[in-house]
């Protein structure tokens, strides 16, 4: 079993826009086993001598499956200047994987996925020996093996009857992971205008909610190009947490390092919910100035104008239906009421203003002072002194009871019959801080991702609700509607809420079996701690795939615990490096894990050869980071315990001499102005990483500072100023003077030789020569000085060197 990526070939007619630098009806290999096929452009040629056929270049990188089989791995590098072409390489097979995808039926799996335009170019990939070519032409999209078409898959059908084709040749897909923690990559805003429709294209590749069926995800996820690091870095304490519970005891999957192991998870009960302090609160303060739209009040504003009978009815309506939810909800009103007397002031709102007119033209119609809604209006008088907020604020409570009425009228969740006003008294008790998160999410999830929802009923400015009975069907019968949506998806818009609501399934209010927290450095942050080991015995019988939507509800506010030689402290302490190292992995681990369960669906694919490319995979780490990310991540991987993956080809995108050197030199692609470097000028694998800084491909005019170099090139031009100025008699060398001198940026205008002897004195020049800290040109340009002023300073300094060096071998005897 073998897999990798091979190569990809820009077409000519390629949009210029698609790709950039790179050359039209040119290959690109990221294998120099592999050579063009002068008789197929759809094919490639294995070198006759080619390391690929040793024993040891397979066996390289393997890892060790958890059922003593080998997962085998490539390792391959993509490296170049700024602008040589590196990213437009990277986006160049994301592109050609989602055209793919679109018309080779994923469609069905994700629907946001926009096939482009203007895109000429193949991929070649390797499978068992056999060469595969993924060919896009405009808007043609062909799939080969071996330079032949499979013609057998009829493309014309519908996308399920697609997915049933291709699953046939399921040995011969893979699956591709683009990591990319920049924060100029992959904007959704740049990249419009290459689909027919307005959409981007690329967001249809960052969601990760269809099963691992795509073959091609981004990663992290981005709105209109930017990152939301508060959702990244709670994912990714929430897929560490999956590995490390499910991690068993003494297999190595908790250790974060060969010193260092996750021993639990810490946490306190969230003490402000969310339901008061981001629905009601942050809500009235935003609204607080609005008003209704007052021509709305025109029917009963004017009391010379008779009101329908039908409409009195219709309020009436509403104020009786309205009157059982106010009793039943009083601790719900008396947080709004408290809440907008925090900022306003003024009694006179819209709300308070329809009260007053209402009650005048009840009185001039409705003389009968027994009728229900006269004897409404005249409560709401009395409680004039406390309902001192406006509509749109009133709004708002009366849609918090009604989404609430429908979670607790449905015996599929664990809310049936609960009451708001008991979970808001208890709401520092887990069980019913659970309830109140369940709530809070659920409207958050209909004012956020409209797609998902049609939430016309959570605003209203035009006192439409008065007009209408309460509680409303239409109203009622749209949230129901939406909650059915809501809890049909399980993806990353769903999950704190299904964390939740599996939380209140529980038979037991007994926050997962953890105790009081004892360790020292911890405990002051947080109340309770629970081990893996504890954690993981809650969740034996869940799925892996499933089981983020089982860990810690988020009203457990907490940090994973680590322990270093009985040193105990939390993953939110370490420094921005090491939450990255473990954050990329640990993304990385998760989903191969995930892809490496078996699907149980007959329509879906399982994926066996899987392909991670990192972009900038330096990005905020030590080089001593950089050094040992790939040992790190061989690691992590043989520690994941997974069975079923093959093969795994691993790409870095990088400038670090530190990461390639753990790649073979025959796997690195080197870009140079959007052309490919035919062969490296330098070996990679093992090799020393100041022999490969001193390659012209990273460091083209040496390694030392650009700033440093000017400084010594300062020195040397005073050097031969002084012995110009001590050759005054040779003309030939005098003429260089003023050259010499106006190359002295801190020099104004014409200086004599007494001027430049003064501000380049000896003991000044000396002193900027023993700054220098790079032996043999320090010890070069004071052997200069000492041959200029007659002194005899580098051989004091050579005298000294050695007594050391003699002092240091004696004591070696």
């Amino acid at each position: 079993m073998s897999y990798q990526l091979l190569a990809i070939k820009v077409l000519t007619g390629c949009s210029s826009n698609i790709r950039k630098c790179l050359n039209e009806d040119t290959l690109y290999f990221l294998s120099s086993s592999y050579k063009k096929d002068p008789n197929c452009n759809e094919n490639l040629l294995k070198e006759e001598v080619s390391i690929e056929n040793k024993s040891a270049y397979k066996d390289l990188y393997k890892v060790k499956k958890a059922n003593g089989e080998y997962l085998r791995v490539k390792v391959s590098a993509i490296v170049g200047m700024n602008g040589d072409g590196k990213s437009s390489f990277v986006e160049l097979i994301i592109r050609i994987l989602n055209n793919f995808a679109y018309a080779f039926g994923f469609l069905s799996d994700q629907e946001t996925l926009c096939y482009i335009s203007g895109l000429n170019a193949n991929l070649y990939y390797e499978v068992n020996g056999n060469i595969f070519c993924i060919s896009c032409n405009n808007d043609v999209t062909k799939w080969y093996r071996n330079g032949k078409e499979l013609y057998d898959i009829n493309f014309l059908i519908v996308e399920e009857e697609k997915k049933k084709e291709l699953k046939k040749h399921v040995d011969s897909l893979f699956y591709t992971m683009i990591i990319n923690y920049s924060l100029y990559a992959y904007n959704s805003e740049i990249l419009k205008g290459e689909c027919s429709n307005s959409k981007s294209w690329i967001d249809g590749l960052f969601h990760k909610n269809d099963g691992y069926q795509t073959p091609v995800v981004i990663t992290p996820m981005r709105i209109s190009g930017n990152i939301d690091v508060n959702k990244e870095e709670y994912l990714s304490r929430q897929r560490l947490l999956s590995i490390f519970m499910t991690a068993k005891a003494g297999d190595g999957g908790r250790n974060i390092s060969d010193d260092e192991r996750a021993e639990g998870f810490a946490f306190s009960i969230n003490k402000e919910s969310k339901l008061i302090s981001k629905i009601i609160d942050d809500y009235f303060f935003d609204v607080r100035p609005i008003e209704c739209l007052w021509g709305d009040m025109k029917p009963y504003s004017n009391p010379n104008e008779k009101i329908p009978e039908g409409l009195m009815e219709i309020f009436s309506n509403f104020w009786s239906g309205f009157l059982n939810d106010y009793r039943n909800n009083k601790t719900l009103f008396n947080i709004a009421f408290a809440a907008n007397k925090t900022w306003e002031k003024n009694s006179r709102t819209d709300l308070s203003r329809y009260f007053n007119l209402f009650k005048q033209n009840a009185l001039k119609y409705y003389r009968d002072k027994k009728q229900f809604s006269f004897r409404a209006i005249t409560m709401f008088s009395n409680l004039k002194r406390d309902f001192k907020i406006n509509y749109m604020q009133f709004y708002r409570v009366l849609i918090i009871i009604a989404i609430w009425r429908q979670l607790t009228s449905r015996n599929d969740l664990p809310l049936e019959n609960e009451k708001l006003d008991e979970a808001l008294n208890k709401q520092h008790e887990p069980r019913f801080a659970c309830m109140l998160y369940v709530l809070y999410k659920v409207i958050s999830i209909m004012d956020t991702y409209k797609g998902l929802c049609n939430p016309w009923y959570l605003y209203d400015q035009s006192y439409m609700v008065f007009e209408r009975q309460w509680p409303n069907e239409n109203i009622e019968g749209a949230i129901a509607t939406d909650i059915n949506k809501i809890l049909s998806v399980h993806d990353y818009r769903t999950l704190k809420l299904w964390q939740t609501l599996n939380y209140l399934k529980r038979d037991a209010d007994d926050l997962y079996g953890a105790k009081e927290c004892e360790i020292p450095g911890v405990k002051e942050k947080y109340n309770y701690f629970i081990s893996f080991d504890d954690l993981n015995n809650n969740f034996s019988s869940v799925p892996e795939n499933k089981l983020l939507s089982f860990l810690p509800a988020p009203v457990f506010v907490g940090d994973i615990v680590l322990n270093r030689y009985n040193d105990f402290y939390t993953v939110n302490t370490l420094s921005s490096g090491m939450i990255q190292r473990l954050n990329s992995v640990g993304s990385f681990i998760y989903h191969i894990r995930n892809l490496d369960n078996e699907q149980k669906d007959d329509l879906l694919i399982d994926y066996s050869n899987i392909t991670v490319i990192f972009e900038e995979v330096e990005l905020y780490f030590h080089p001593e980071y950089q050094k040992s990310y790939l040992y790190f991540l061989l690691k992590q991987i043989e520690r994941s315990q997974i069975t079923k993956l093959n093969n795994l080809h691993i790409i870095f995108v990088t400038h670090s001499p530190f990461v390639l050197s753990d790649v073979l030199s025959n796997n690195i692609l080197c870009l140079k102005d959007g052309k490919q470097i035919a062969s490296l000028e330098f070996y990679s694998f093992g090799a020393n990483i100041h022999d490969l800084l001193r390659q012209p491909f990273f460091m083209k005019n040496g390694t030392i500072g650009d700033y440093a170099q000017s400084i010594i090139n300062k020195i040397i031009t005073i050097l031969r100023l002084y012995t110009i100025f001590n050759c005054e008699n040779n003309i030939n060398i005098s003429a260089q003077k003023d050259t010499l001198l106006a190359s002295l940026d801190d020099i104004s205008g014409n200086m004599t030789e007494e001027q430049f002897k003064k501000q380049y004195s000896p003991e000044y020049l000396f002193d900027l020569i023993s700054m220098l800290d790079e032996p043999l040109v320090k010890h070069s340009l004071m052997k200069e000085y000492d041959r200029i002023f007659s002194t005899n300073y580098y051989n004091s300094q050579m005298i000294q060197h050695l007594e050391e060096e003699l002092k240091r071998l004696k004591k070696q005897k």
